[in-house]
């Protein structure tokens, strides 16, 4: 749900997500022929900006634009947990995934922009820390694809997800505690909800050792 200190009837508004990155470790488990239960903790960082550009007519009849604009990281520990179905099996395996994932926030850092006429300088702030303004706790549905490639004592892995996330980045009743940014930058806190595609690269290695049964 958008918020503006800009007239909201003449605001063009745009949300870019950027690149990020994550690392982190997991463990899985076959529980049937097909079937992998897996559990990880991930470290990851988001990047994601917000852009107000409004129009309006100077005192001389020229039509210019403001733009706020503010850009944002956002620190996580991630425990996915996840279930994935092997729909080829071989030496390559194929497999779809759907899981949960609750994340807990680190640190959380943004800088706001502001222009007040296209023809004018960008006047841009220090880095904040935005703790204060973001809720603590974030859920996310998973859904994904990805295949396994069979090597001694384990297997590679590339992994496809989409994280949709279930609840509001944004504590609303800090919104207008920000003066800084709400006075000087005209930037006031979208509430919003942080949806993000992983792609991931790794080894995982086997533990088990097979014996033949009666």
């Amino acid at each position: 749900e958008p918020f503006s200190v800009f007239d909201m009837t003449v605001t063009e508004r745009k949300s870019n997500l950027k690149s990020g990155f994550h690392v982190g470790f997991g463990m899985a488990r076959y529980i049937s022929r097909r079937m992998l239960f897996n559990f990880e903790l991930i470290f990851g960082q988001n990047r994601y900006s917000f852009t107000d550009r409004m129009s309006f007519s100077r005192s001389d009849n020229v039509q210019t634009i403001s733009e706020a604009s503010y850009l944002e990281r956002y620190n996580r520990v991630e425990l996915p947990v996840s279930f994935t179905w092997d729909v080829i099996t071989g030496k390559m395996n194929y497999f779809i995934r759907a899981g949960f994932a609750v994340a807990s926030t680190i640190q959380v850092k943004g800088q706001a922009s502001y222009r007040p006429e296209e023809d004018m300088t960008l006047n841009t702030s220090e880095t904040v820390k935005m703790n204060d303004y973001r809720n603590k706790w974030l859920y996310g549905a998973i859904a994904g694809a990805g295949m396994r490639y069979k090597v001694p004592r384990g297997f590679i892995l590339v992994d496809l997800r989409a994280n949709i996330g279930l609840n509001n980045l944004v504590k609303e009743g800090t919104r207008y505690d920000n003066t800084l940014f709400s006075s000087k930058y005209y930037y006031l806190d979208d509430d919003f909800s942080l949806n993000t595609f992983m792609l991931t690269a790794g080894y995982y290695f086997s533990f088990y050792t097979p014996s033949k049964q009666r």
